[in-house]
């Protein structure tokens, strides 16, 4: 009888270890998950400075790269080629690094930086606004015969906003 009121004292000095163990783990999931939602608050009010100063909190939280991501888009377009190529090679195994090109050419537009757009885009991207961005910016350099091809090419499919403002 002594043997199983041993065992029996064992386990539960076990189970009480584990649950407090994981009463630790989830209390800290708890705090990141707050900072998390802290995070996404402040990039949600543009504020990428506070959010940085406050980033280390939740370094360790699955989800702090897409707030990373949030917070590489604000201003993207004021970004070198090189920041982009780096950021979209560090997260290459999340979804969302599929979608920077794109984010960035539309950042670029918006600050009329087509001799970037020039450098950066060097083949003909699928999609009319992101072709149109290409095309315009052969324009600058020079390059105006390639540019009013593929303008052409573009108000000739009949698609989209293109066709409609020719």
């Amino acid at each position: 009888m002594r043997n199983i009121s041993q065992r029996i004292c064992m386990a539960t000095f076990g189970l009480l270890a584990t649950f407090s163990t994981v009463a630790e783990e989830g209390s800290a999931l708890v705090q990141q998950r707050l900072k998390y939602e802290l995070a996404q608050n402040l990039l949600d009010a543009r504020k990428v400075d506070d959010y940085h100063a406050m980033r280390s909190d939740i370094a360790d939280y699955v989800l702090t790269p897409y707030t990373d991501y949030r917070a590489f888009l604000v201003n993207i377009g004021e970004r070198s080629i090189d920041e982009v190529s780096y950021f979209q090679k560090q997260f290459y195994t999340l979804p969302f690094s599929k979608r920077i090109r794109a984010a960035y050419l539309d950042g670029l537009a918006r600050e009329n930086d087509w001799k970037t757009i020039y450098r950066y885009q060097l083949t003909e991207p699928r999609g009319e606004t992101y072709r149109c961005y290409y095309y315009y910016s052969q324009l600058k350099p020079g390059d105006k015969a390639a540019a009013f091809a593929g303008a052409e090419k573009l108000v000739l499919s009949g698609k989209g906003e293109v066709a409609a403002r020719a």
